[in-house]
C-alpha cells in the first residue's frame, strides 16, 4: 500500500542522508559543531533551541541532546557528534 511505501522511502532517504554539520550557539555565545540532522528521525536542527543545560531539543519530537557529552541522547545513546569549539 501506498502509506508503507512512503514510509520505507523515507527511512532509506534518510538511512542515505550525507553527514552535513553546521554551527550552533548556546545562550552563553559558545559554539558548537553538530551534526545538522537529528539521528531520530532526520530534522533539521540548525535552528534548534539550547535550553539553560545545554541541551539542544530537536524541534520534531523534543529528543535532547548533551551539547557537553558528544551531543548524545541520555535514552538512546544516540549522537549528534558535538563538538564545543575554541572562541
Amino acid at each position: 500500500n501506498s502509506d508503507s511505501t512512503n514510509f520505507r522511502r523515507g527511512v532509506l532517504n534518510f538511512l542515505n542522508m550525507p553527514k552535513k554539520r553546521c554551527v550552533i550557539k548556546n545562550k552563553n555565545n559558545e559554539t558548537f559543531e553538530i551534526e545538522q540532522f537529528c539521528p531520530h528521525q532526520g530534522a533539521d536542527l540548525s535552528d534548534a533551541l539550547i535550553d539553560d543545560e545545554n541541551y539542544l531539543i530537536c524541534p520534531r519530537h523534543g529528543w535532547k541532546f548533551n551539547l557537553l557529552n558528544n551531543g548524545i541522547h541520555h535514552e538512546s545513546n544516540e549522537s549528534i557528534n558535538a563538538v564545543k569549539i575554541k572562541n
